[in-house]
């Protein structure tokens, strides 16, 4: 798509055909841009539509690389402006203006056709016409107008189509925005409600008591407090936006729940981070497994996390695993029990029904070592961390993207990490590290 002035208007173009922008909203945004980058056209169609809904309704869209959502503001009758922060009304704003959008737009289709049918291209020749001939003249204007007319018509349906598919493409594209805008927000929203400040918290610490097993951490407070589903929280910046909540529960079923709803339970596509259900407590078990999303076009959940398992086209320039790898390979995972560093050293596209297999204890070292040297065996990237017998193995379990040669049957992609302890909060009692074993 590209935005162009024909004969003073502003039209949205693509190979389909082309839709009119509202003259502000697209000078706004070629003041902001030489060349209105293709990422940002999505914003275009959602603040034109909202333009073209309502006077009454001021859009703002992000300006920086890499900003991600748009706000909207109610103008009042005093010239002041309103913003909406409401999720509900934010949401329930775009929705009338993406069906105000879609309805005018087969309004016009609908005119339009009527004007082609009731045109009269043909003109007759005074001088040709007798009293004798007039009534086949007649018959011959109204055969060669049922002509012109028709293909006429057709053309214009055709055109009408390919105009009504882009305003359909929009509203989906205009509803991913939103979608994407909403998970991040909840997410965020979620962290920050449940953030401890730790110099004005005054919960007494625990304190450690000398034992064998001992790991030689103190204890400090933890920085998070949990409720319902939520047992921990993970970050890592450069290789995820902002830090997400993971949930956990008890039942297969849930896994279909928390893959499309975020942990305010509002309907996602994003969905949430969640634990396997065969996991225990905290990472009391050798391996433990979560699952995320890995969003086509979008680095929010896995996304750019998944990208280590391939190549990747960043604009015209490709990124292989290894690339992204040595860029960044360090996440953090905290829950009620202590922070840990998560060491990614394995990343790839492995069968799905055999990593799942792995969530719970392993029976042996000889085991261990085997499981670990299948996985860098199918590995598309080269590690120097080499976990050893006893340490605690995480896994991010996404899906590859769906135009991705390796997609199908039970493929998923895996990152493999290391798990090490870097602060501790409380002790796991006996009674929540048991745990399946394979």
């Amino acid at each position: 798509m590209k935005l162009e002035n024909i004969n003073g208007k502003y039209y949205l173009v693509s190979d389909n055909g082309r839709i009119e922008i509202n003259q502000k909203v697209a000078k706004a945004f070629i003041k902001c841009y030489e060349v209105v980058p293709a990422e940002k056209f999505p914003y275009l169609l959602l603040c034109n539509n909202l333009a073209n809904f309502s006077e009454n309704y001021i859009t703002s869209f992000p300006i920086k690389n890499g900003a991600v959502g748009f706000a909207i503001s109610e103008k009042k009758a005093d010239g002041t402006l309103r913003p909406i922060t409401s999720k509900e009304e934010t949401g329930e704003i775009i929705k009338q203006a993406n069906e105000f959008s879609l309805n005018k737009k087969q309004e016009d289709v609908e005119e339009k056709v009527k004007e082609e049918i009731n045109r009269d291209d043909i003109k007759p020749n005074d001088k040709n016409i007798t009293a004798k001939n007039v009534k086949v003249f007649k018959r011959a204007k109204k055969k060669d107008k049922k002509k012109v007319s028709k293909k006429k018509v057709i053309t214009k349906i055709l055109m009408a189509a390919s105009a009504v598919a882009i305003v359909l493409a929009s509203l989906n594209v205009g509803w991913q925005l939103f979608d994407s805008y909403q998970s991040r927000t909840v997410n965020n929203d979620y962290v920050a409600s449940h953030t401890i400040d730790r110099e004005m918290d005054e919960t007494p610490v625990a304190v450690a008591m000398p034992s064998e097993e001992n790991d030689g951490l103190e204890y400090t407070a933890c920085p998070y407090h949990f409720e319902g589903n939520v047992v921990s929280y993970i970050e890592a910046p450069g290789l995820l936006e902002g830090t997400y909540p993971i949930v956990k529960s008890s039942t297969y079923e849930d896994y279909d729940y928390y893959l499309h709803h975020d942990v305010d339970g509002n309907y996602t596509k994003y969905g949430t981070i969640f634990k396997d259900v065969n996991n225990g407590e905290g990472l009391s078990d050798d391996v433990t497994i979560f699952y995320g999303h890995n969003i086509t076009g979008d680095d929010a959940m896995f996304g750019k996390l998944s990208d280590m398992a391939d190549k990747t086209m960043y604009g015209d320039v490709e990124i292989k695993g290894q690339d992204l790898y040595d860029q960044n390979h360090i996440l953090y995972y905290t829950d009620e029990y202590g922070k840990y560093e998560l060491d990614i050293f394995a990343s790839g596209v492995y069968d799905g029904n055999g990593i799942v297999s792995l969530a719970g204890n392993v029976n042996n070292k000889q085991d261990f070592d085997e499981m670990i040297t299948k996985i860098n065996s199918e590995s598309d990237i080269v590690s120097s961390t080499h976990p050893e017998y006893g340490d605690k193995i995480v896994i991010l379990q996404s899906c590859p993207d769906e135009n991705a040669d390796d997609y199908g049957g039970m493929n998923r992609i895996y990152n493999f990490c290391k798990a090490t302890q870097l602060e501790k909060y409380n002790d796991l009692s006996n009674e929540v590290t048991v745990s399946r074993t394979r």
